[in-house]
């Protein structure tokens, strides 16, 4: 009789099955699997054109997604920034960042990366988070981005900026889930700040 592995439950067959069920024991196994990776899903978004940065910080057309999920799942969020000076003048430093609502559950708001640009030069990198579990429900993710300067315009370029989310059922990842925390611990809440601190 097949035996199933203790982690995900894939069959698989023992000493005892006969060699004719060969087929069968198979068929199951790639069916599992086929479940397991069907759960993951990909999803992508492209600055949408050239944004000339400013002292604001703005979200980038085009980078928006919303997503509603049936499960409970975590996200991988992958932030690309494109950043160039097009005009030489003083200091430059441009900031990139992930934002999300509603914020306490995703987590996002906080962190960012950071280009530091005192010519006419690129700079570019890349941010990544992962989300605590999210419950079923609607989130939206998108890109800023805001710069200070003392002379010079920095672009945030079109196509190489993008994001790309990443979501993992929560039942796939059972060595992500956080395990209690001892009696008497305090209880932390993760900090979500209403607007970007200054740079």
């Amino acid at each position: 009789m097949p035996a199933n592995t203790p982690k995900y439950g894939f069959p698989y067959p023992t000493g005892t099955d006969r060699v004719m069920d060969g087929d069968n024991a198979i068929g199951a196994l790639a069916q599992a699997i086929e479940g397991v990776i069907g759960g993951i899903r990909i999803s992508e978004s492209v600055n949408a054109s050239n944004y000339t940065v400013t002292d604001t910080s703005t979200e980038l057309t085009g980078t928006r997604q919303t997503i509603t999920t049936a499960e409970r799942e975590y996200w991988l969020i992958l932030g690309i920034w494109d950043f160039s000076v097009t005009t030489a003048g003083g200091a430059n430093a441009a900031r990139g960042t992930l934002y999300g609502d509603p914020l306490p559950p995703l987590g996002l708001g906080g962190q960012y990366v950071q280009f530091g640009l005192d010519q006419v030069n690129r700079g570019n990198g890349i941010m990544s988070a992962v989300t605590p579990v999210l419950e079923p429900g609607t989130y939206a993710v998108w890109q800023r981005a805001h710069k200070t300067t003392t002379g010079g315009v920095v672009i945030c370029n079109a196509l190489n900026t993008r994001m790309t989310i990443i979501r993992i059922p929560a039942g796939l990842l059972p060595a992500m889930s956080r395990p209690a925390p001892e009696p008497g611990a305090p209880e932390l809440t993760p900090h979500a700040p209403d607007s970007e601190p200054a740079i």
